[in-house]
């Protein structure tokens, strides 16, 4: 047996946090408890939590950062907290290897290698902080650091580029979506399935760029359909390309379909009625009850709420969990491969890939490209996109 004064400070200090006693219960309860309420209400900002302390400290003295930086420190929070406590019952300021790698893993089911390293940075930045006062521990003891040592989180891991989703049948998909009370929920993940965009495409997606007639919200709305894209196309919705957070290649107007505009006359007859800090005068489509637009972490948590635990992959499976990607994948597999004598191109056009017209991006050619493509797919979609039977 090794004698304690042969080890290193490090290696002390992960052995004392490496038990099951929580340093931080007989050091604090009060706060403790303050932290508990947190996971249970994330989006409250509790006076004397150290994550809130440091975003509000650190983050937000930031001058480069924008309030889409710090809600993803948020989220990023919000996730440890849950995990620490559900998972651990653990103060989440006191974590040890262990409890990292845990966490790694399970960001891991959903987020790419890349992603998942950017949330254990937002993490191991705090600890960082916590740290320079030797709270809650001295520094030589960093679980973060030891965790990272063990954890490949580049994208060239090909052990998650290889998975796909499971194959789901249309009829699972339905019995889910309609399972779907929350106006907002079904809003987000139906539209999904019907339009195939991304996450970060649908939570930029302004009131002006959806156009459909409805005299109760086109009178409070005014801004409604408004975007010169949607001038000559009524009944459709337009995702530019060239804004931040939109990955396709290509500007898009889909058309909108009976179900499509079903959710959202649903989803904005309930929306909160809160200003958009960001774009007052023209408000994102989907925002929090608490005046803050949807993220894509957000998306995601609403999805995992729906899917989970029945659409959980292990860890060691052979396929994804379900996460909002697989709506685009179900969507593009859809008009690939469970419809036959689909132009190709057509299917380009409602990804936002690139098309053979490739136009370069003047006005005038972007509104040559959406008028070719938008009347030939128009009746092609309307008849023939899957229902959701909502």
């Amino acid at each position: 047996m090794i004698s304690d004064n042969n080890k290193t400070a490090a290696e002390l200090r992960e052995e004392k946090f490496n038990l099951e006693t929580d340093p931080l219960k007989e050091f604090d309860p009060g706060f403790r408890e303050l932290n508990r309420a947190d996971a249970q209400k994330p989006e409250e900002n509790q006076e004397g939590d150290e994550l809130q302390q440091y975003i509000d400290k650190i983050q937000r003295g930031a001058l480069e950062n924008t309030e889409g930086t710090i809600y993803n420190y948020e989220l990023t929070f919000r996730d440890w907290r849950e995990y620490m406590y559900e998972e651990h019952d653990r103060h989440p300021a006191c974590p040890n290897k262990e409890h990292v790698l845990g966490f790694i893993d399970l960001m891991r089911e959903t987020n790419k290698p890349s992603t998942t390293g950017k949330i254990i940075s937002r993490l191991h930045e705090a600890y960082n902080w916590w740290q320079a006062d030797d709270f809650p521990h001295e520094s030589e003891y960093d679980p973060f650091e030891a965790a990272l040592k063990e954890r490949n989180l580049k994208d060239t891991d090909e052990e998650h580029k290889t998975k796909s989703p499971p194959y789901i049948t249309l009829d699972e998909v339905r019995d889910v979506v309609h399972g779907i009370k929350h106006a907002a929920d079904r809003a987000i993940i139906g539209l999904q399935l019907k339009l195939g965009c991304r996450s970060g495409e649908l939570a930029n997606i302004r009131i002006s760029e959806v156009r459909f007639n409805h005299e109760n919200i086109t009178e409070y709305y005014s801004v409604l359909g408004t975007h010169n894209r949607l001038e000559k196309y009524p009944n459709a919705l337009f995702i530019p390309h060239n804004r931040d957070g939109n990955k396709r290649e290509r500007s898009t107007v889909i058309p909108l379909d009976k179900e499509a505009r079903q959710l959202l006359i649903d989803w904005l007859l309930v929306r909160p009625d809160v200003p958009d800090p960001n774009n007052p005068d023209d408000p994102r489509l989907f925002m929090t009850h608490k005046g803050k637009p949807l993220s894509v972490g957000d998306i995601r948590y609403i999805w995992t709420r729906h899917w989970w635990p029945e659409y959980k992959q292990p860890g060691n499976g052979l396929y994804r969990s379900i996460t909002p990607s697989f709506a685009r994948h179900r969507f593009s597999t859809y008009w690939k491969n469970d419809l036959t004598g689909i132009n190709r191109e057509h299917v380009k056009y409602l990804r936002g890939d690139k098309t053979e017209a490739n136009p370069d991006k003047p006005s005038d050619a972007l509104d040559h490209y959406i008028h070719t493509f938008y009347e030939d797919v128009e009746d092609l979609y309307r008849n023939r996109m899957y229902d959701l039977y909502i």
